[in-house]
């Protein structure tokens, strides 16, 4: 019976994360793919990410992005590849904001405890993604085809 419990519990966390490559997950699944598209300068990727019209606004989309993120430095799109969001601020059922705060990175130090080296790790605020977002973090909004990117620091 504890092997089933914690086989569900495993279950439940893991359907809880909503991170998938197609956009059609969780509010922060989607903007964690986003994150990870850009870091990957996989722009064409990341415009799948975004509302028709947000794309519309852009104009050729994956241009528009490479132009707006190319001065983004290495060390930032490899923080940005394990950038996870932290938590979604929900306006109501279609609106969701995800603040530049929220999206996080896990730091790995390791300590000293009783003289034998421990790793410890804790979640950080990701400077990456702030730069990424200007600070403004995504807005989202649920359509007909999953959650996708409607404004914020695009």
């Amino acid at each position: 019976m504890r092997r089933a419990l914690v086989g569900l519990a495993a279950l439940v966390t893991l359907a809880g994360c909503g991170t998938n490559s197609n956009g059609t997950g969780s509010p922060g699944g989607v903007a964690e793919d986003y994150l990870h598209d850009l870091a990957d300068r996989d722009y064409a990727a990341a415009c799948q990410l975004l509302t028709d019209d947000l794309r519309h606004q852009l104009g050729d989309c994956p241009s528009a992005l490479a132009k707006r993120h190319a001065d983004l430095p290495v060390t930032a799109l490899d923080e940005l590849r394990l950038a996870t969001v932290d938590h979604v601020t929900y306006r109501d059922s279609t609106t969701a904001l995800v603040y530049a705060k929220d999206i996080k990175v896990r730091v790995t130090a390791t300590v000293k405890v009783n003289g034998t080296p421990k790793p410890r790790s804790s979640a950080q605020r990701s400077i990456a993604a702030n730069e990424a977002t200007d600070g403004h973090g995504l807005e989202l909004r649920k359509t007909g085809t999953g959650w996708r990117i409607s404004g914020g620091g695009v």
